[in-house]
């Protein structure tokens, strides 16, 4: 049976970022337990062909420490718009690699005939 690849948007995810957990009122212990179980949790629902888009202010962390959590997301298929907080790792093309688009503005259709806009 065929299965279709799904298309995820999530943002805002601010890895490694410690003033979030207070700020946001995030229930972690630490921003260890954050980064970790928001990696589980994307894993979990994103499939290896799916898509996803992280809609910018993907982490505070350098780019050695963000490529290291985008290499544990499964999905293959990862794309960003980015974020006021994204561009200094975006300096490193090791990080750049890990995704299939950079933008800062994309317009989808989607199949069911919806249309978004990423920003």
């Amino acid at each position: 049976m065929y299965n279709k690849s799904k298309i995820y948007f999530i943002g805002d995810l601010h890895l490694f970022h410690r003033g979030v957990l207070v700020f946001d009122n995030r229930p972690f212990l630490d921003i260890q337990e954050h980064n970790r179980v928001l990696i589980q949790n994307i894993n979990e629902t994103v499939k290896e062909n799916d898509e996803l888009w992280i809609l910018g202010d993907l982490s505070w962390g350098n780019a050695e420490q963000t490529l290291d959590l985008l290499k544990k997301i499964h999905c293959k298929n990862i794309s960003l718009v980015i974020g006021n907080h994204d561009t200094k790792f975006l300096k490193d093309p090791k990080v750049r690699n890990r995704f299939k688009e950079i933008c800062e503005y994309k317009e989808l259709r989607l199949d069911n005939g919806y249309s978004v806009i990423l920003c």
